[in-house]
């Protein structure tokens, strides 16, 4: 038996310069010698317990007790009192004892790490092994002797690698890992969900599924994750990010039972998870990161384990969020959460230097140069995260311009025969002269410019606005340690008229080759062939800017005012919604959306129409002596003089119908 554990302790002394080589490999390992102070100690002194094991039991077996004399007079006059016949004191028997064994307290209230007494561990059985013929030879270390066939495990040992553990659980949660606590032996689940309550962290007391964690997009799909900031503040604005991200792994791993775990440990070890184990005798320490050497049956001892390592969570939680409150962040966010680059504070004075002064009374958190939100919207707006958010946003956009031509066009024609023409007494008489003289095919004259082209417009205005509310977003947070990203309603309108603006570098000349096809004759006396043939002449005319960008000017004011009001509208909306019935934007009902984006389509062309009626008029004016308006100026002042208020409104009726169908199945699609 000695040369075996000789042979088990050199062998894994060898290995210790393989360990460390491949150190580089497992990441997590890199703590291991640091928290292994007490550990070392006891190594060094495994060899010598070892060899006295036999002697001290042979030395007990063979003595024989005997009384020895009471010496101190406290004690003595106890004894006295306890013996003398008439006190009202009687010996306490079995029920008695029960009543002050309490193991349900361990369950309420589990001891801390600095709590941990070799009474504690030996009350708790932790030192009884398993018989020494299914005994595990790497455990040798780990055994004090052998007691009536059963080995022994050294409660000093155990005490030194659970303090051992608690340290990596604390510093684990310090930096805001993710704990998973593991326990799937019956009446085990109480005391795994108590310590992922402390720790902040998962439970699991049911069968592992297997590949839960090297296939767990597979095995598990889609789960509710959240983003919070680093005081656990929930952050719903950035849900959207999460919508396709994998199944979040664990950070640290603790199993009270790996012999019933052991896939669970190999999956944790080929993806680089570091774990804690209770060792019993018969289990092999190497499967795990960080051993306990316990008694893994014993109910009472896995409570008590459990129940420190819960608390040193709990330790951890506290060290980080009062790192958090004092302005250090202790931990980095996940990818596309964070730039890679980006570095928390290393001590308090260089995150007060960066953070800005807040008022008294007003808990400081973390500076907004490191907060880790403020990082995730600066990283959409680069390299592929931007990029691939743009893309989204544009091929969304696309989708809606497609559905807005094909619904509105019947509308759109008639509203711009209205405006710019005086032979029709209403949208009614418009729509049945159409169709009288040209066919049904006439609504959708001009169409193919606008479904091409749209669709790029629309794309342009989602993915403005977009950018926009994340470029205002990081600007609120960095206004103050206290301050949040939600936008107020006038960034809304700002966001809304900054797409707008941009939108009309490429709306204005397909609205101007668009209404010139759908103004001109119809048959033999028609002006232009086709949308390309219309591009053609008009550049002709007077050059690219005064012949196809002609009323451009109002086209931007027109842009800017109409999707300020649209986007505002339809935010207000979704936001009342959502504070109305307490859920998450997402959650608003798809009816819902398609209602308020309608109603915000019918508030783009209330505050807007004035301007589009006068960019319809300069874009169907003639040229050379045939043109009625010099300048969007002169147009303004002769519809006023000419028409008066009502010639700002012609044509809002079929407007107003087409905007609600049209803006609903844009923010639909």
């Amino acid at each position: 038996m000695i040369v075996r554990r000789l042979a088990a302790r050199q062998g894994r002394s060898a290995l210790a310069h393989v360990h460390a080589t491949t150190a580089a490999a497992a990441p997590a390992r890199h703590w291991r010698r640091f928290f292994a102070s007490d550990v070392d100690f006891l190594d060094r002194s495994a060899e010598t317990s070892l060899k006295e094991t036999r002697s001290i039991e042979a030395a007990l077996n063979s003595s024989t007790p005997q009384p020895a004399a009471i010496t101190d007079p406290t004690v003595a006059e106890k004894l006295a009192g306890q013996k003398a016949p008439g006190t009202g004191h009687q010996p306490r028997g079995l029920h008695a004892r029960a009543a002050l064994h309490k193991p349900h307290t361990l369950l309420t209230n589990p001891p801390r790490p600095q709590d941990v007494t070799l009474e504690l561990l030996l009350a708790s059985q932790a030192h009884l092994g398993h018989s020494t013929s299914v005994w595990n030879p790497a455990n040798a270390r780990y055994i004090f002797g052998i007691r009536e066939g059963i080995h022994i495990i050294s409660l000093d040992v155990t005490a030194a690698h659970l303090r051992r553990a608690a340290k990596v659980v604390t510093e684990v949660c310090r930096r805001g890992g993710l704990v998973l606590f593991v326990g799937t032996r019956n009446d085990q689940e109480r005391s795994v969900v108590k310590a992922a309550q402390l720790a902040r962290g998962c439970h699991l007391f049911d069968r592992w599924i297997p590949g839960s964690i090297t296939n767990g997009q597979q095995i598990l799909g889609r789960c509710g994750l959240k983003v919070v900031d680093e005081m656990d503040r929930e952050m719903p604005e950035f849900q959207d990010q999460l919508l396709d991200r994998p199944v979040l792994r664990p950070d640290l791993v603790v199993c009270l039972n790996p012999l019933e775990n052991y896939v669970l440990l190999h999956e944790c070890g080929l993806n680089h998870i570091p774990t804690i184990g209770i060792i019993d005798t018969d289990a092999d320490s190497t499967w795990v990161t960080y051993p306990i050497p316990a008694n893994d049956d014993s109910l009472r001892c896995t409570n008590v384990i459990a129940g420190v390592l819960g608390r040193a969570g709990e330790e951890g939680q506290r060290l980080r969020l009062e790192a958090a409150r004092n302005g250090i962040v202790t931990y980095k966010s996940r990818v596309q959460l964070e730039r890679p680059e980006a570095k928390a504070p290393s001590n308090k004075q260089e995150a007060g230097r960066l953070e800005k002064p807040v008022a008294s009374g007003i808990t400081a958190v973390a500076s907004p140069l490191t907060h880790p939100v403020a990082m995730g919207i600066e990283k959409e707006l680069e390299e592929s995260g931007g990029l691939a958010r743009t893309a989204k946003d544009l091929f969304a956009g696309a989708a809606g311009g497609i559905a807005q031509v094909l619904l509105g066009q019947p509308f759109d024609i008639i509203k711009v025969r209205l405006q710019t023409s005086e032979q029709y007494s209403g949208a009614l008489d418009c729509g049945t002269k159409i169709w009288k003289n040209e066919g049904p095919l006439a609504f959708y004259k001009g169409t193919l410019t606008p479904l091409i082209g749209i669709g790029a417009c629309v794309s342009i205005q989602f993915g403005a606005f977009h950018y926009a509310r994340r470029a205002f977003e990081a600007r609120n947070l960095a206004r103050g340690p206290t301050a949040k990203p939600d936008l107020s309603y006038g960034q809304y309108y700002t966001a809304g008229a900054f797409a707008g603006v941009a939108n009309s570098v490429i709306s204005g000349p397909i609205e101007h080759v668009r209404i010139r096809l759908q103004t001109q004759p119809h048959g033999a006396a028609r002006l232009y062939s086709g949308p390309l043939d219309c591009v053609r002449k008009l550049s002709a005319h007077e050059g690219v800017l005064r012949g196809l960008y002609r009323g451009e000017a109002v086209t931007i004011l027109r842009e800017a005012q109409a999707y300020g009001v649209w986007f505002l509208t339809f935010e207000y909306l979704m936001n009342l919604d959502a504070k109305r019935n307490k859920i998450d934007r997402k959650d608003v009902s798809t009816p819902k959306v398609a209602l308020y984006g309608g109603l915000a389509g019918e508030a783009l062309w209330l505050s807007s129409y004035p301007f589009d009626v006068v960019k319809s008029k300069m874009q169907s004016d003639g040229f050379g002596a045939s043109q009625r308006f010099a300048s969007m100026r002169d147009c303004f002042a002769k519809t006023w003089a000419q028409e008066g208020m009502g010639g700002f409104w012609k044509g809002i009726g079929p407007t107003l119908l087409r905007a609600m169908p049209v803006s609903a199945g844009t923010f639909a699609v």
